[in-house]
């Protein structure tokens, strides 16, 4: 692609450009699935069984519940290096003794036997193998025995093995690909069987061990708890706590003790303070009945009042017969009341003694009481301790066989179908991938092409204006039928736009007195084999087709191909120009075949220079201009020829043929530059740009002129003429 403003690639170039190069793409795709097949038959395949393991629930966990953390730990368990290192030496030791005994026997383990793709492929490579797959061998027990007898590599069973949980439950999954299904059910097995009986063995020595254990502790725990019992007996005798209810006497004559202590000082007290408010009162007053003792008071009070309610009553009883009893009474009181006090002061004296040697006692069996609760506690938890590993023997005695922490509900089988992919499934996205990486190397080729393709091509990367395209189904040997005989097929269509697009757009120069208004063309290309020749022959018999009077010249000194071409058509062949004295005229010759006159000048090449050099060419088209309506040139190279320069600057316009997907751009470009050496700055106006051989299957083609317009050119022209 070679546009230079506007490189964006629309859906219709895309389209267009997958289309041009769809051979490239069906090449990617087919040689993607070629190597996907290739690579897919060349990987062996992989079975992977897998064997189940059922994780015991936890008791101490609430029912209907598991610990997913258990079951994490025995995945991990399981997948840890020692239990591998152990599963890897047991496989040394024993490669085949382990596994479901009686297990289905597997296809047999052949790519091409599974996938008829690869067979064919192999068979048609390698040729066709009808040699029975042997039977897999088994062992003593009947269990099927892998071919491989080489110990399996640690990192290989590291690699190849998982271990995963399935989904919400307590089932443990273990599975292992091989190569071979037999190989990969009995590691499977072998992983999951040894789990189990490690935990087993495990399990079973930690029995043993709590056996040993609990027949040692529990000897000791009976002498300690009789060793306890007997401390707490002996202190109890020693303490005197035999008995409960001794403490509570003591406790109960120490409350009594205290409380007739509190009485008799309250009432050492109050007679106290009565005696001696009485004697200090009868020192100042005499006696007064009110300070007497309780048992005098009981009888001085009721006399006293009884005397004032007389003497109130009576005033005229004698005061002083009472007066002289009262202080007979008080003198009786008087002299007892010293007595009184000191046999209450010796009572609280005796008192407080034996409420001391209560206290002391007490303590004592405070103190007493403290190391009994200690021996006793001490006693309680040798008997629990005991009490408890009585039970525990109990409960391992009443077990019939070990609680396993996890045991297997599905051994592995031997698979029957591979786990690994099937080579066609690669085929498929191999061939959409490597189509679209073809369709992305075609899109880069395009973006890198410097070749014209297409009218925009011509107009925009090489600056001339194209004024149609032409297809390559042009032979000389039909080219009457192509032009002439049947003038509205593809290939004359294509020349009849090309020709009328030239007479419509060509440099117009004053008649000068001239009868006709001739039109002088030279067909030239920027590199030979560019397709000017048929270009060039077309061009003049559609010219010639349409009513117009055409002569065509050959001046291309180098390679005369017009003349060879057609030297073959006609009765008349054409003469060559041999003499320079020799008018050009007088070899002019009439190809009725097509309707067309026909001038070589290309017989020899010294007469090229000059004849160019001087203005022989000038006035010979000059003279045929009054004769012909269109005068064809067909001109040399413009790269590698001057002649093709100087007959650029003598002509109305200069039609470039271009080679549809073939000529560089910048080859076209350099052509295009030489013409200003000449003179021609106006190439844009000048010369006209013609795609040939065009590929139709490839490049979409519209039609520049319709066939309606072409008749009505047709028509016009020939009612002008």
């Amino acid at each position: 692609m070679t546009y230079e403003e506007d490189r964006t690639l629309h859906l219709f170039d895309l389209v267009a450009l997958l289309g041009r190069r769809w051979k490239l793409v069906a090449v990617c795709a087919a040689s993607g699935a070629l190597m996907a097949m290739l690579i897919g038959t060349s990987i062996p395949a992989r079975y992977t069984a897998k064997a189940q393991l059922l994780v015991a629930r936890s008791e101490s966990g609430p029912e209907g519940s598991f610990d997913e953390a258990v079951v994490d730990t025995h995945v991990e368990l399981i997948l840890s290096p020692s239990h591998l290192r152990a599963v890897q030496k047991s496989l040394a030791e024993d490669p085949g003794t382990s596994g479901p005994a009686t297990v289905a026997s597997p296809p047999p383990f052949s790519d091409r036997a599974q996938r008829p793709w690869s067979k064919m492929l192999s068979d048609a490579i390698f040729g066709a193998n009808d040699e029975p797959p042997s039977a897999p061998t088994t062992g003593s027990s009947g269990e099927a025995v892998p071919e491989e007898s080489e110990p399996i590599d640690f990192e290989d069973l590291q690699q190849n093995l998982n271990v995963y949980k399935e989904q919400h439950s307590r089932v443990v999954a273990v599975t292992f690909t091989s190569e071979n299904p037999q190989m990969a059910a009995v590691i499977a097995n072998r992983v999951a069987e040894m789990y189990v009986n490690r935990g087993r063995d495990r399990l079973q020595a930690r029995r043993e061990r709590l056996e040993k254990e609990l027949a040692e502790r529990i000897p000791s725990a009976r002498a300690a708890v009789e060793r306890a019992e007997a401390a707490v007996r002996d202190h109890r005798m020693a303490s005197g706590l035999i008995d409960q209810k001794s403490v509570e006497s003591m406790d109960q004559q120490i409350a009594e003790l205290r409380r007739q202590l509190a009485i008799d000082l309250a009432r050492l007290g109050e007679r106290g303070v009565r005696l001696s408010a009485l004697l200090t009162q009868q020192d100042q007053e005499g006696p007064r009945v009110d300070v007497l003792s309780d048992g005098q008071s009981a009888n001085a009070f009721p006399l006293a009042t009884e005397a004032e309610t007389d003497a109130a009553d009576t005033r005229h009883q004698a005061v002083s017969l009472q007066r002289e009893e009262l202080s007979r009474l008080l003198d009786e009181v008087l002299a007892e009341l010293p007595f009184d006090r000191r046999a209450l002061g010796e009572r609280l004296h005796r008192t407080r003694e034996r409420l001391d040697s209560l206290d002391q006692s007490r303590e004592t069996l405070r103190e007493a009481e403290a190391k009994l609760r200690e021996l006793e506690r001490e006693a309680t938890a040798s008997a629990q301790l005991y009490e408890s590993l009585l039970r525990r023997q109990t409960e391992i005695f009443a077990q019939d066989r070990i609680q396993e922490e996890a045991h297997i509900v599905s051994a592995a089988l031997p698979p029957a179908f591979p786990s690994s992919p099937s080579a066609a499934l690669f085929v498929l996205p191999a061939f959409v991938a490597f189509g679209i990486g073809g369709g992305l190397t075609a899109v880069l080729l395009e973006r890198f092409h410097r070749r014209v393709r297409s009218e925009r091509d011509v107009e925009e990367s090489v600056g001339v204006p194209c004024i149609g395209l032409v297809p390559n189904r042009f032979r000389m040997s039909s080219a009457r039928r192509a032009l002439i005989d049947d003038p509205f097929n593809s290939y004359g269509e294509a020349v009849r736009s090309v020709v009328a697009t030239a007479l419509s757009r060509r440099r117009i120069f004053p008649h000068q007195g001239r009868v006709r208004d001739s039109a002088v063309f030279a067909i030239t290309s920027s590199d030979k084999d560019d397709g000017k020749t048929a270009l060039a022959l077309s061009f003049a018999l559609s010219a010639g087709t349409i009513g117009r009077k055409v002569l065509l010249i050959d001046l291309d000194f180098r390679n005369p191909s017009i003349a060879h071409s057609l030297e073959g058509f006609g009765k008349d062949r054409a003469t060559y120009f041999r003499e320079e004295t020799v008018p050009a005229e007088e070899i002019v010759k009439t190809i009725a075949e097509f309707g067309i006159d026909f001038l070589p000048l290309s017989c020899r090449r010294e007469y090229a220079l000059s004849f160019l050099s001087t203005n022989q060419l000038t006035i010979m088209l000059d003279n045929f201009k009054d004769q012909y309506d269109c005068i064809v040139i067909v001109s040399p190279p413009l790269l590698g020829a001057t002649e093709a320069r100087v007959i650029a600057s003598v002509v109305d316009n200069v039609i470039l043929a271009l080679e549809w997907s073939a000529t560089e751009v910048d080859v076209a470009r350099r052509a295009i530059s030489q013409l200003g050496h000449v003179g021609i700055k106006d190439a844009h106006e000048r010369v006209f740009g013609v795609l040939t051989q065009v590929n139709m299957r490839k490049h979409h083609f519209g039609f520049s002129i319709r066939r309606g317009e072409v008749k009505h050119l047709l028509t016009t022209r020939t009612s002008g003429d």
